[in-house]
Order: structure tokens, then sequence, then C-alpha cells
């Protein structure tokens, strides 16, 4: 018996939200699943309007330049102090974390 639109409709949507949620290219969540590429692409473009949305949020940052060596960063009520040759990446992480939290 064949599927009805609206069955088909329902079970690309659950397919679409799986596929989002995979966290992998579409590429290789439609081989995996068994699916075209262009009919999963087709799909994720029909139901656009239910995409997780993308909103980029900001915190507020203040930095403080007034000693000439070092630099304090504020996120929030927290204070880093960065000195010459941090780790930058050591850096982002904390910003972000404390962006989260404050």
């Amino acid at each position: 018996m064949a599927k009805t639109n609206e069955q088909l409709r329902a079970e690309w949507k659950e397919r679409v939200s799986a596929f989002r949620a995979s966290g992998q290219t579409a590429k290789d969540w439609a081989k995996a699943n068994g699916v075209k590429l262009n009919r999963l692409r087709y799909w994720c473009r029909k139901y656009k309007e239910d995409a997780p949305s993308k909103e980029t949020k900001w915190s507020p940052v203040e930095v403080d330049y007034s000693d000439e060596s070092n630099i304090t960063v504020k996120v929030g009520k927290a204070s880093i102090e960065v000195k010459p040759g941090y780790d930058k990446s050591l850096l982002k992480d904390l910003v972000n974390t404390l962006s989260g939290l404050c």
C-alpha cells in the first residue's frame, strides 16, 4: 500500500530532525541511512523553518589596559589577568565558560 502525502511528509520531517541532531554531514548521514543525498537536501530545504536557530549570543567583556604588561579581561563579575605568553586556547575556553555562567 502506497504512503499518503501526509505520511511521507511526516516520515521526512522525522528524518530531517534525526539528520540535524546527528551532527553528521548530509553526505555521511544519507549514506548511513540509505537515503539519496539529493532527497535529503530537498527535504531539508522544505523544513528549513524547523531548523534550530543559530542566533549568536554576545556577552559583555571588558578589557583593562592600565598595566602595560598585563591585561585584565572581565566577564560578568569574573576577572582574568592575562600576561604575555598566555595560552590563547585556554583564555578562549575560560571566556566561553564564564559567558555561560555570568
